[in-house]
């Protein structure tokens, strides 16, 4: 059985910009999250897949939408004085924010415990390694933009291109996945990762990025086989027991004379049945094969045989 896999959520993917602000009422959450946690309900893939947010993660989002909050307040502030000296006694503006900006920093925490122990939501926190007690002063320095930058070896690689948060990141994902005999998949826009993740996500994975929560979704179906005309095309491509067995059928043996095997296509037919047409050459002959085949039973119901150039 292929290994489980934990993906693991950017900021960039994780939280939606607004121009250079985020949303300040909610965590705004982009839409396609929930496209991955669906991807993973219908296919009861809950004990094989887990969404992880970094706990560098988490801070960054949580340091975006306090800071931003004091900044917009202030900007309105300026904005309507600004305005005043303009209008004059034409003018009249009042508004309210409902929370105060000493009080935000708990209503926001408020926000991230609410999601993270909603069930909908599929997801956990995941720590990051804690070496030593500095790594909290590198993090907090990094997160507020106060250098300097981490610069250092990952998982035996030098990534001194990448900030510390991206370090930590990265360090974050190694050693959940190391300890737990995961593949880990993180999910980001940021170039930084790209010498350090593989970019396919097979079997003998260790580390793979994606730019896209769509991209993801897309190799979570190859990987798990949750698309069946994938996996049937995969499966008649690459399973030469099929082509012995096809070629049996007409009197033909499967060997050095079979110089080309291609599945045509494969489409459902009924709930579990699936047509699939193959083509091979044999001898310069060629076999159109029309397979009907039942995807639970694993089977092949029947078959038909057209040849040319016999």
């Amino acid at each position: 059985m292929n290994k489980d896999v934990a993906i693991f959520i950017d900021t960039n993917i994780a939280q939606t910009f607004i121009g250079e602000n985020v949303y300040f009422s909610k965590l705004g959450i982009p839409s396609q999250y929930y496209e991955l946690t669906t991807f993973i309900e219908e296919n009861r893939l809950n004990g094989r897949i887990e969404i992880c947010f970094p706990e560098t993660v988490v801070k960054e989002m949580k340091s975006h939408m306090i800071k931003g909050f004091v900044s917009a307040n202030n900007a309105i502030v300026e904005s309507i004085c600004g305005f005043k000296k303009i209008y004059g006694d034409l003018l009249d503006i009042e508004f309210q924010v409902r929370i105060p900006e000493e009080e935000y920093p708990q209503y926001v925490e408020s926000l991230f415990k609410d999601f993270f122990s909603n069930p909908r939501n599929c997801c956990k926190v995941v720590e990051h390694p804690r070496n030593n007690e500095l790594i909290d002063v590198l993090l907090d320095k990094a997160i507020t933009g106060i250098k300097p930058f981490f610069i250092g070896g990952i998982a035996g690689k030098k990534h001194s291109d990448a900030g510390f948060k991206d370090s930590l990141i990265a360090e974050t994902i190694y050693s959940y996945c190391t300890n737990n005999s995961k593949i880990g998949v993180l999910i980001s826009d940021d170039v930084d990762f790209s010498d350090v993740f593989e970019r396919r996500l097979h079997k003998k994975s260790d580390f793979v990025i994606f730019r896209s929560i769509q991209d993801a979704i897309k190799a979570l179906e190859d990987y798990f086989e949750t698309n069946t005309e994938k996996r049937l095309k995969r499966e008649f491509t690459e399973n030469t027991y099929w082509h012995e067995y096809l070629l049996n059928s007409v009197e033909q043996e499967y060997d050095a004379s079979v110089t080309s095997v291609t599945v045509d296509s494969v489409s459902q037919c009924e709930d579990n049945e699936y047509n699939i047409n193959i083509t091979m050459i044999v001898n310069e002959t060629t076999y159109e094969f029309t397979v009907n085949f039942d995807a639970v039973a694993n089977d092949i119901i029947d078959s038909k045989c057209h040849i040319e150039n016999d």
